[in-house]
């Protein structure tokens, strides 16, 4: 999935309003916003995200809709920047490929031995006027995970090759941004 077919995927759902309460239009938000996210990478190494936290992203949307109804405060792109951060808590890298950036001193990762999501990033939500467009607020959305996915970054633990005649030995890469395909 790309960040085009996250919207083509939920601005039909949300033009009809086919979401019965605000935990059905959690759990399909996401849904997408899980496969969509997976579907990129780390742009330097090639490594795309191998679990995240859909579950607390699902449950912080739900929560933060039901108190913004009642208080009507704060836009929606604000509501839902916080559910994304909690995305990203926790996420795990996948261990395939390895990184393609050398651990230091070494020539070349062997493998993954984990990588892992350190800081998940800083959410900076578009201003939209209010309206009942729904594909404005997609728009403003994918605008403000673009920007919030280069903020994001982690480590990967690798067992690397070090110059001969040092056997393989562990070793850390850092990572920062994502990036899900247009």
């Amino acid at each position: 999935m790309s960040w085009k077919t996250f919207k083509s995927t939920l601005l039909p759902q949300m033009q009809n309003n086919s979401y019965k309460s605000i935990s059905d239009f959690a759990k399909a938000f996401t849904f997408a916003y899980d496969i969509a996210v997976k579907s990129g990478k780390d742009p330097i190494n090639g490594v795309p995200l191998l679990k995240g936290n859909p579950v607390l992203m699902q449950e912080a949307i739900i929560q933060f809709l039901e108190q913004t109804q009642k208080a009507k405060v704060l836009t929606f792109l604000e509501v839902v920047g916080p559910a994304v951060i909690i995305y990203w808590v926790g996420g795990k890298m996948s261990p395939l490929p390895p990184p393609t950036i050398p651990a230091p001193g070494s020539i070349k990762n062997i493998a993954t031995t984990m990588g892992i999501v350190l800081k998940p990033g800083t959410w900076t939500p578009f201003k939209v006027p209010p309206n009942n467009n729904p594909e404005q607020f997609l728009d403003s959305f994918i605008r403000s995970a673009k920007i919030h996915l280069t903020t994001v970054s982690g480590i990967y633990s690798v067992l690397a090759q070090y110059p001969p005649p040092a056997p393989p030995a562990p070793g850390v890469v850092q990572w920062s941004g994502y990036k899900v395909p247009d």
